[in-house]
């Protein structure tokens, strides 16, 4: 006959493996929960459509004009560059790509390809751009913004 400890502990082992179980059946459910309500968010954005549609108007619009607004902080970066290095090419290009949060917060600013290889501008240019504040998405996610922007000396006459 076994002992009362023994009993205890297999009773005890029985319990701890039984609301184990019961944890890991709820979590089971509410991951499964969780994903649907992901897959309805993700179903109802493709029947929406149009979300490139709107993201493209947001860039030519909003963030365009909001760029052109803050051309002269841009453009000191530009001046800046020309009075300590003032053998540098005539014009160039420069391709920036940022992130625009949900609250029109620039992330992410970085100098992608530079025609004037010089690292004190690109650094310039991703600070200037990252306070920049644009208005908020239309859609309310993170939206990636990839902008060339043209520089080139002009005489003073």
């Amino acid at each position: 006959m076994p002992s009362k400890p023994i009993i205890l502990m297999a009773a005890l082992t029985f319990l701890i493996i039984l609301l184990a179980a019961l944890y890991l059946g709820y979590e089971l459910t509410e991951t499964r929960r969780e994903n649907q309500a992901l897959v309805q968010q993700l179903l109802q954005a493709r029947q929406q459509g149009g979300s490139d549609k709107v993201n493209e108007s947001y860039l030519k619009g909003p963030v365009k004009n909001t760029i052109v607004k803050h051309a002269g902080s841009i453009q000191e970066c530009f001046l800046s560059m020309i009075e300590r290095s003032p053998d540098i090419p005539e014009s160039g290009k420069v391709l920036i790509d940022w992130q625009i949060d949900s609250s029109g917060t620039v992330f992410g600013a970085g100098v992608v390809r530079d025609e004037f290889l010089n690292k004190e501008f690109q650094k310039c240019l991703g600070t200037n751009i990252s306070r920049i504040v644009f208005p908020i998405p239309p859609s309310r996610n993170s939206v990636y913004v990839e902008h060339t922007f043209l520089f080139r000396k002009e005489d003073k006459q």
